[in-house]
């Protein structure tokens, strides 16, 4: 996997197909793994680009703490490296926090966005920020490598993307304080003022299945000003991987708007 060395860490990336620059994050605990079912139908089509964020896959870790501005920049210096903005993005879970916050603070880099199965953080609502900090402090209570595998269960309700995420959220468990410094850069994340700066088309996508993305993504849907909404039907929060057909499906149609193929 190539890596380039951007601010104090080397970033790794993947680099699939030829035409205009399509840029994917990942979630948290993860790394650009979780796109396996993407990557073909993709490539097909764009220039793929798909980073490990700073402290997860195979790209350093740095200092903590981490905050997603700061892996917004990362990105953002990468796509300079690279020179492949304007690009389309899109971001999955805390990767869709990444991508708005990118879109926020550096609106020529981003054509188009998607986010999916994200949100704004948790400080503007009462009650996520509530299990967040419940969830956190159990977490840090049980350790490490018994809080990695919870998170892995949690998510990896479907078998096809089980072993992937259970082999990728468990590397975590190596390394407590950078396990524990992703989850604080989430938790501390509040991207909610920023959302009327977003001037690029959007899509935001939720899984179907997955209510607890359901409040945050219809707002986000109205406050972007160029934004709408769709559902993923039988998916959760691995849209990607619940309902693959659909997820590129849509991600495609949508971006088709907005390249020069048409």
């Amino acid at each position: 996997m190539p890596t380039v060395h951007l601010n104090d860490i080397e970033i790794a990336y993947q680099e699939h197909g030829q035409g205009e620059p399509f840029l994917l994050i990942h979630g948290g605990m993860i790394s650009g793994a979780e796109f396996e079912p993407q990557i073909a139908p993709f490539s097909a089509r764009y220039r793929l680009i798909v980073p490990d964020v700073r402290g997860h896959g195979a790209s350093g870790r740095g200092g903590y703490p981490y905050s997603i501005r700061q892996w917004a920049g990362d990105i953002a210096a990468l796509m300079d490296a690279l020179t492949i903005d304007p690009a389309f993005v899109l971001g999955h879970s805390m990767g869709g926090m990444v991508a708005q916050q990118l879109a926020a603070d550096h609106p020529a880099k981003v054509r188009a966005l998607v986010i999916a199965e994200s949100n704004y953080g948790v400080a503007n609502d009462p009650m996520m920020k509530f299990a967040a900090g419940i969830s956190t402090a159990v977490f840090k209570l049980i350790g490490a490598k018994t809080a990695a595998r919870a998170a892995s269960a949690a998510i990896a309700a479907n078998p096809r993307v089980k072993a992937v995420m259970t082999r990728e959220i468990d590397a975590h468990a190596e390394n407590a304080p950078n396990l524990f410094a992703i989850l604080d850069a989430m938790n501390a994340y509040d991207g909610r003022p920023l959302l009327p700066r977003i001037a690029c088309p959007t899509l935001i996508l939720c899984g179907a299945q997955n209510r607890l993305s359901h409040k945050q993504g219809r707002e986000m849907a109205q406050m972007i000003p160029d934004a709408r909404l769709e559902f993923i039907a039988d998916a959760g929060h691995a849209a990607n991987w619940d309902n693959t057909a659909d997820f590129n499906r849509v991600v495609l149609e949508f971006l088709a708007a907005y390249d020069s193929i048409g």
